[in-house]
């Protein structure tokens, strides 16, 4: 059987801690609010961001969820310091 192929991101913690997660290149990601009807309602409380991964179409597929994030990559977009 043949390896999925993987697609590499880089996680900005909040706390500035940069981590890497490695994924099925055919996963798609998310990333907003934990709670996404909070904002939009006006609701306070929930303003944490989360990071989704899905297997394929729709929501029953979620396979993992990284909140405390600051932001997102892939990781071979590199910066200047």
């Amino acid at each position: 059987m043949a390896h999925a192929r993987v697609k590499t991101f880089v996680l900005l913690k909040n706390d500035g801690t940069q981590k890497k997660i490695s994924v099925p290149e055919t996963w798609r990601m998310t990333y907003g609010n934990l709670i996404p009807y909070m904002k939009k309602n006006g609701v306070p409380g929930e303003t944490r961001i989360a990071l989704r991964f899905y297997e394929g179409k729709g929501k029953d597929n979620l396979r993992a969820v990284f909140t405390d994030c600051a932001g997102v990559w892939d990781d071979v977009v590199t910066f200047d310091s």
